[in-house]
């Protein structure tokens, strides 16, 4: 039971109020029961209100009167109207009622129509509950627990998964107020690119047939780490093999996952092949990957990884042996001449020949090749002669003296032939040997071309050479001893003579290494003009810079040295400058700005000028040291009148060079 204030009327002594009673409330018709009563009184004593008149009530908008009944009003509580009567709550069991009073004795009394508001108790409509967990992982269960918001009440307990699907864990008549659920791994089809989902709980409130209402909460259901996508196995199978076996550097393998798939309704995105140096990603079927040539003796473990819509990941590994392979090589080759016994003699008509081939067995299963073949110099090959694989082969004959041959020892194995070696066998050994009928001659041997000193010997001269119109070449610059030769690519400065060395070792670059005689200074002298068209260095320092401009007017030129010094040359060309002359004098008052410098100097150089041209004119000038370089000249000349004189002015400077 609740009342309003004193409500005001015409009278300032008279007052009403309004009181609401709840009689009794109805659950399953959400509403409640209640009795509204207006009272009113005197606020002073000795005094009566009295007249015939009325009372109006307005609930939820209907108005209810008390039709004209005569009316007393003193200073004791006097009810003047009551309206019992129901009403509805709100969806959810809530009610705010307002009720409205007048009071009308007319020519007496007379009041507006004035408000009171009360909140009426909460009619229970849902009860609520709690779910044990928020996360719970597939095949795992639930527990939810009702909070009953009328003994009277039941429940349906469902939950909703895959957007649509209800599943009922008890129906709208049970009295229970806990159940569980365990969702099955299976529902994993409902989360086809994700590793969870969320599930809707819900627990419908029923007054006997009655529903009265509905409450829900979402909870997150997560798929097992155990679901993960398929694959049986990984096959290898040998590509460019040999003998059935994986060759290192020879062989490759093709790589074939099977028995890949998803898994509750998931798709396979990728399948990943790792293994000897190699990586391959598979986005689509056939899930295969042929690796490049494999590098890598022994057990090599190749790796199969799929990978689902989920990101989730199995793999599984194949093990593939590779026998080790190393390319064949040279221990020994020569070719020498003999007797027909087998006798070195380098004056034998006779070859024998050694061919010791190093290569891999590869378990037995390579073979090898050793075989030569020969010609005279420049003549035509001959077939090739196999010999058994270090073993001096029996003398073979048909080897003019007078000719030089080439001798060419191959070997080879089942996959790599290696460069073969020449060996140049010379002709017989003469001191001297006379070509007949021409003009060759040969020194250690014999001689075979024409006109033409041919030398098996080392030479040693005691005297310079002189070739032809008298130039000369000093003996010791053919020493040299400590060089490399050219075609090594090495660089030695320790030797006595000459050389060029076309260094791709330590320096990279191309050595010239001049003449050291008698112990003396290595040095290089130069007798002819020498363009430098980049820049030169001492000690990787460089010692001269050079930079030019040139215009129509100008040539500028700047030398930088090493040790700071600069050198700047400006040359200008004035066209048509007019000189007055009078008494043997020439003058010219305006000035001429020749300009900045090609090239900054850090201070204020020495300035040298001189002027010249094609007249009969001469000069005597002087050097300025100014911040602006001037300086001005004075020239003589014969007679007088006036010249018009096309000038070029020469302007040098010299001092410290800035950076």
């Amino acid at each position: 039971m609740a009342s309003s204030g004193l409500l005001s009327t015409s009278n300032q002594y008279v007052k009403y109020w309004i009181e609401v009673i709840v009689n009794s409330q109805n659950i399953a018709n959400n509403t409640s029961n209640i009795t509204v009563k207006v009272w009113a009184k005197r606020t002073n004593t000795g005094y009566t209100t009295w007249g015939n008149g009325s009372v109006t009530l307005k609930v939820d908008g209907a108005y209810y009167n008390s039709g004209t009944k005569e009316i007393s009003i003193s200073n004791n509580s006097v009810l003047l109207h009551s309206w019992t009567g129901n009403t509805g709550h709100a969806a959810d069991g809530t009610k705010t009622l307002t009720v409205y009073a007048a009071i009308n004795i007319p020519s007496i009394l007379s009041s507006s129509e004035q408000a009171y508001s009360e909140n009426l108790t909460t009619i229970p409509r849902t009860s609520t509950f709690t779910v044990n967990k928020t996360v719970c992982e597939l095949g795992t269960p639930f527990t939810v627990s009702i909070s009953r918001a009328s003994s009277s009440f039941t429940h349906s307990v469902s939950y909703v998964i895959g957007g649509s699907e209800r599943r009922y864990l008890q129906e709208w008549n049970s009295t229970s107020t806990t159940c569980s659920a365990t969702p099955p791994i299976t529902d994993a089809v409902y989360s086809k690119s994700s590793t969870s989902m969320g599930i809707t709980v819900i627990v419908d409130t029923y007054l006997g047939s009655r529903f009265i209402g509905s409450t829900s909460k979402t909870i997150t259901l997560t798929i097992p780490s155990s679901v993960v996508p398929t694959i049986s196995s990984v096959t290898a199978t040998l590509v460019d093999g040999t003998w059935g076996k994986y060759i290192k550097g020879k062989s490759k393998v093709k790589l074939t996952a099977n028995g890949v798939g998803g898994v509750y309704g998931s798709s396979v995105t990728s399948v990943k092949f790792e293994g000897g140096g190699y990586s391959n990603t598979d986005t689509a079927s056939p899930w295969e990957y042929t690796t490049g040539l494999l590098n890598t003796a022994g057990n090599n473990v190749f790796i199969a990884t799929v990978t689902d819509s989920r990101g989730r990941t199995n793999r599984t590994s194949v093990t593939v042996l590779v026998t080790d392979y190393y390319a064949p090589s040279f221990v020994d080759a020569w070719c020498v001449r003999c007797l027909s016994d087998g006798t070195t003699d380098l004056n034998g008509t006779y070859i024998k020949v050694l061919i010791n081939l190093n290569y891999d067995t590869v378990g037995g299963s390579n073979t090898r090749v050793v075989k030569y073949r020969y010609r005279p110099v420049g003549g035509t090959w001959s077939s090739y002669i196999s010999v058994t694989n270090n073993v001096v082969t029996a003398a073979r004959a048909g080897f003019s003296t007078d000719v030089t041959y080439e001798v060419e020892l191959y070997g080879a194995d089942y996959f790599t032939s290696i460069t073969p070696k020449i060996v140049i066998l010379q002709t017989a050994v003469f001191p001297v040997d006379f070509l007949v009928g021409n003009k060759g001659v040969a020194f250690g041997k014999a001689a075979e071309l024409d006109d033409i000193a041919d030398f098996a010997y080392n030479a040693l001269f005691r005297k310079n050479i002189e070739v032809q119109s008298g130039n000369k070449v000093d003996a010791s610059a053919f020493n040299l001893n400590g060089y490399k030769n050219w075609d090594s690519g090495g660089f030695n400065d320790t030797g006595g003579g000459a050389a060029i060395v076309n260094d791709n070792g330590t320096y990279k670059a191309l050595m010239i290494l001049g003449n050291r005689s008698a112990g003396g200074s290595r040095k290089i002298e130069m007798w002819d003009s020498v363009n430098i068209n980049g820049a030169l260095s001492v000690y990787t320092n460089p010692i001269v810079s050079y930079k030019k401009e040139t215009s129509s007017t100008h040539i500028k030129q700047s030398i930088r040295f090493y040790d700071g010094t600069a050198i700047e040359h400006c040359t200008t060309y004035i066209s048509q400058m007019t000189l007055n002359t009078q008494a043997g004098a020439i003058w010219h008052s305006p000035t001429y700005t020749l300009g900045a410098w090609l090239r900054a100097f850090v201070d204020y150089p020495a300035i040298s000028m001189t002027v010249s041209n094609t007249a009969n004119f001469w000069y005597t000038g002087n050097k300025g040291e100014s911040p602006t370089h001037s300086g001005s000249m004075v020239f003589f000349g014969a007679g007088g009148g006036t010249w018009n004189l096309n000038f070029y002015i020469h302007c040098i400077g010299i001092g410290r060079w800035k950076v």
